[in-house]
C-alpha cells in the first residue's frame, strides 16, 4: 500500500517507541523514487515476547476474574450471581468495572480476552 513519506517516517518513529533501542528499523529500500520499505530486525528474545503477546494491561481483583471467567463460559449475569453467591447487582458492578479497566464494550470482547490467556488467572 503506498504511503506517504511523513506517514512512514511516522510508523518508523512508532515502532521504534514501541520495539525501544532492541530493534533495528530501516526505513529505506535504497532506491532513489522508490517508495521507502521499512524493515524491523529484531533479537530472538524480543520476537518470542512479541508472539506470546503483550501481558494483561491491568490486574483485575479476585474477584473480577471470576466474574470474567464465568462470563467466557456463557454465563448469564443471574447464573454468575448464583454461582458466586453474589447479588446480580454485585455481578453488574464487577462488570463495569472489568469493562472500564479493560477498555471493552461487550461480553463477547471479555470472552476472547479470557480465551488468549491474558488475564491474571
Amino acid at each position: 500500500m503506498p504511503v506517504d513519506e511523513a506517514s512512514a517516517t511516522r510508523l518508523v518513529t512508532r515502532l521504534r517507541d514501541l520495539l525501544g533501542r532492541q530493534a533495528m528499523v530501516f526505513e529505506d529500500n535504497g532506491i532513489p523514487g522508490e517508495e521507502p520499505l521499512v524493515v524491523v530486525v529484531l533479537p530472538a528474545a524480543l520476537a518470542t515476547e512479541l508472539r506470546a503477546g503483550p501481558a494483561p494491561l491491568v490486574e483485575l481483583s479476585p474477584a473480577e476474574t471470576a466474574v470474567a471467567e464465568l462470563v467466557a463460559r456463557g454465563l448469564s449475569n443471574r447464573r454468575i450471581a448464583e454461582h458466586l453467591f453474589l447479588s446480580r447487582f454485585t455481578v453488574e458492578t464487577h462488570l463495569k468495572r472489568i469493562f472500564g479497566k479493560l477498555g471493552l464494550s461487550s461480553r463477547a470482547e471479555l470472552a476472547a480476552l479470557v480465551a488468549s490467556g491474558r488475564l491474571n488467572t
